[in-house]
């Protein structure tokens, strides 16, 4: 049985980044790998993430398995033991974070140079790394090199100049010549990757998909155009669904949806998921008089029931690597409104599969909720896009279409074919 190594930049409890870990695992599992998962830091409890493999994969993790040994805290104490003479020039917080990640490098090193993480890809057939790539993936592929092992490295963030200069990130230009294939959501970002860290080898596009929501999603009814939910009396309910970070835009979802509702009192908003945002979302629909129509739903477990009770969703990011929510409503059906961040542009065209708006342009946004959610017309205009949308994802994201392309894109690369 092959062995795949995965190495995520960081895995938390849940999100899209980790339930895009869970889709490669499940997929490495159900094609026959032997899965291990490498960590610096484990997450936190049972999970969501962990949940269906779970005692199928193992998990490592370099805080539980080795900081902690004799070896380990030598290296962290000897690092902080540094770092505490350098302190009187760490005075501001970035600063001390950077400093925290500094500290951090020895023991990174050191784990995947002479430590379990070495032992690790010595047994591996084929490393996958999940960028970010900050420096835990960066050692891991330099482990792997060493090694003779075949590495790809799948991208998930929109890879802009800002955030291939992040000092958190900025080291994988030194190593991205090691890569042996790109996985990539869209297209472009391939082109992202060469063009801002120097990747110059292939790549291939994975679309994400719905996993383990699938089936479900594309069972769910799509919208008839003769249904207007505002008809009797219902409210039409705009929604998103993301982490609640300053990149996802959502002050332009507030400020578009302030505007549509001022002429439409029917609409209401209901924005779900967590994130530092929150209070500042739910304080500026509280300036804009919409606090009433805003429901701030949290962390929703039920994506599926979540999207069903939507009339329209929107992506509103700024910047953006899928989002895996774009994926879930297009193939929900829900007639989708967004921007160009990530792959978004190109799972979108507008005026055939969704409507855009550039990043920041409230006023479009609100026009485009305003055609959605007309009268006379809208509830048209929202079955022909949701089920374009749909029609969309079966097309190219399907996972008959995503799950082989991830298989034969390992399997090329464990033959040394590419």
């Amino acid at each position: 049985m092959p062995h795949l190594l995965l190495v995520p930049g960081f895995l938390g409890p849940h999100g899209g980044f980790e339930n895009y870990v869970d889709a490669v695992v499940t997929v490495a599992l159900d094609a026959g790998y032997d899965v291990t998962v490498a960590t610096d830091r484990p997450a936190l409890g049972r999970t969501e993430v962990a949940d269906r493999w779970v005692g199928r994969a193992g998990l490592r993790s370099a805080e539980g398995e080795w900081r902690r040994t004799p070896t380990g805290r030598m290296t962290v104490a000897a690092a902080l033991v540094r770092d505490t003479a350098r302190r009187r020039r760490w005075p501001t917080e970035g600063d001390r974070r950077q400093a925290g990640q500094t500290r951090a490098i020895p023991a990174i090193e050191a784990y995947w140079s002479t430590g379990p993480g070495a032992q690790l890809v010595a047994t591996a057939d084929l490393v996958h790394l999940v960028g970010k790539p900050k420096r835990w993936v960066c050692e891991a592929l330099r482990a792997a090199h060493r090694a003779g092992v075949p590495v790809a490295y799948a991208e998930v963030a929109q890879v802009t100049p800002e955030y291939a200069t992040r000092p958190d990130l900025a080291g994988f230009a030194d190593v991205a010549s090691l890569v042996d294939l790109a996985v990539c959501f869209y297209d472009e970002q391939a082109d992202d990757l060469r063009a801002q860290f120097g990747y110059a080898g292939p790549a291939v596009r994975v679309e994400q998909w719905a996993d383990g929501l699938e089936a479900a999603l594309l069972a769910l009814p799509a919208p008839a155009p003769g249904e207007d939910p505002g008809g009797d009396n219902r409210p039409i309910v705009v929604g998103s669904l993301s982490r609640l970070g300053p990149e996802k835009g959502l002050d332009t979802l507030v400020r578009g949806f302030a505007t549509a509702a001022a002429v439409d009192d029917r609409l209401l908003l209901r924005i779900a998921g967590t994130g530092s945002e929150g209070p500042a979302v739910a304080a500026l629909a509280t300036e804009l008089g919409v606090a009433d129509r805003v429901q701030m739903v949290g962390y929703v477990e039920d994506r599926v029931s979540l999207l069903a009770g939507l009339d329209v969703f929107v992506v509103s990011s700024v910047e953006e690597g899928g989002p895996i929510t774009g994926v879930e409503a297009m193939a929900a059906a829900r007639p989708i409104v967004s921007t160009a961040a990530g792959a978004m542009r190109e799972r979108i065209r507008h005026g055939v599969d969704g409507l855009r708006f550039d990043a920041g342009d409230a006023d479009a946004l609100a026009g485009h909720l305003a055609v959605l959610t007309d009268g006379s017309t809208g509830a048209a205009r929202r079955a022909e896009l949701g089920g374009a949308a749909r029609t969309r994802y079966l097309e190219r994201n399907h996972s008959s279409i995503t799950v082989p392309a991830l298989v034969d894109a390992w399997a090329t690369l464990a033959r040394g074919l590419l």
